[in-house]
């Protein structure tokens, strides 16, 4: 699961956000062609609607269909086209949900993927973060890597990279071995956000990796369980993809702006 962040950029204007409203009604037809493309490729649904009954501890509002769609074609088609077609379904992903309002067990969240329901509730409303939403997609998207592979819960070997005096979820000061603060959370989560931060931003984790050779194991097991999980369909070729794409530029900016903490 994804938290929320906290700190919306107030600097966006009304002007602005009711540009990119008209902007996506004009654009319709070819988001839904976009839902089409995932449907084909990936045997995927991205749904605005919610299901009848939502899963235990989750509550969410359903999102209007001009968002939606506009998020399909300009964040969820290209970042699920870096992966093979039937993957995703392989690894059990079968529906997308696009909601607003979010909340698992009481708390804000971005995102959560249920793997045995094989859905991924996905929290849309700021439509000016495509980075941060291409961010959670690639986080989420990796729990399912990580419950293929087996060590979802239980990973004694990822565990045992970290500095001996690190605990998860106590206060993070800056150890060794993360690349973002997050990753301080719990084990899952730690796994999830660097494999997310290499899909998106692979070259400033490796700008780290100089210096931070805990971290740099890291990136190495998480590359190696992802070819196993993808049977080597996720390898050197799927990083290459990742790397050239627009993200990779606007890495710094993006975390050096606070509202994405």
């Amino acid at each position: 699961m994804k938290l929320e962040l906290t700190g919306v950029d107030s600097r966006l204007s009304a002007v602005v956000l009711s540009a990119l409203v008209l902007h996506s009604a004009s654009t319709g037809s070819a988001e839904e062609s976009s839902i089409e493309l995932i449907r084909k490729h990936h045997g995927i649904d991205v749904r605005c609607t919610l299901p009848d009954i939502l899963p235990d501890g989750i509550s969410a509002k359903e999102s209007t269909d001009i968002l939606a769609l506009r998020y399909s074609r300009n964040v969820f088609h290209p970042e699920l086209g870096l992966y093979p077609p039937g993957l995703l379904k392989r690894l059990g992903l079968k529906t997308i949900y696009v909601v607003n309002d979010l909340v698992v067990d009481g708390t804000d969240a971005a995102a959560i993927v249920l793997p045995e329901e094989g859905s991924l509730y996905i929290e849309t409303v700021f439509p000016w973060r495509n980075v941060y939403l291409a961010s959670t997609l690639h986080h989420e998207i990796y729990h399912l890597i990580d419950r293929k592979d087996g060590h979802l819960n239980d990973d004694k070997k990822w565990c045992a990279l970290n500095p001996k005096s690190f605990t998860y979820g106590e206060e993070f000061d800056g150890q060794d071995g993360f690349f973002t603060e997050y990753s301080a959370f719990d084990m899952a989560e730690d796994k999830a956000e660097l494999f997310s931060s290499l899909v998106m931003f692979e070259n400033l984790v490796w700008q780290k990796c100089k210096t931070d050779v805990v971290l740099a194991k890291k990136v190495a097991l998480i590359k190696q369980r992802t070819a196993k999980a993808s049977s080597g369909r996720c390898s050197e070729a799927f990083w290459e993809r990742a790397s050239w794409r627009k993200w990779n530029n606007q890495g710094q900016s993006f975390f050096e702006r606070e509202e994405n903490y």
